[in-house]
C-alpha cells in the first residue's frame, strides 16, 4: 500500500512542476520589457538600428498591425509591432 502512496505522491509533485513558470519565459527571453522606452516612438532607420544593436545577437522582426506572421515560436526573437502611423506599439518575444 504504501507504494501506490509514494506513486501518487510523485505523480502529483511532476503536475505540479509542470505548471511552475520560469522567469525567463515571455518578455525576458528576448529582451522586450527593456526595449519599452521605445514604445510610441517612430520606427525610423536610426531607431529601429538602436533596436537591433541593443538586441545584440538575437534576431528582430519588424512587422505592421495586420502582417502575416510565421508560426515559428522563438523565444530569443524580438518581435516589434508597428501600427498604421509606423509608430511602435509592442515589443514581444515568439
Amino acid at each position: 500500500m504504501t507504494h501506490w502512496k509514494l506513486l501518487a505522491v510523485l505523480a502529483l509533485a511532476g503536475g505540479l512542476a509542470a505548471c511552475r513558470t520560469s522567469k525567463s519565459d515571455g518578455a525576458y527571453t528576448c529582451g522586450a520589457k527593456q526595449m519599452d522606452i521605445f514604445v510610441n516612438g517612430l520606427s525610423a532607420t536610426e531607431v529601429r538600428m538602436n533596436i537591433a544593436n541593443r538586441a545584440g545577437n538575437r534576431p528582430v522582426r519588424f512587422y505592421s498591425e495586420g502582417d502575416p506572421l510565421t508560426m515559428d515560436h522563438n523565444p530569443q526573437r524580438l518581435n516589434v509591432e508597428l501600427g498604421k502611423d509606423m509608430r511602435i506599439k509592442r515589443f514581444w518575444c515568439g
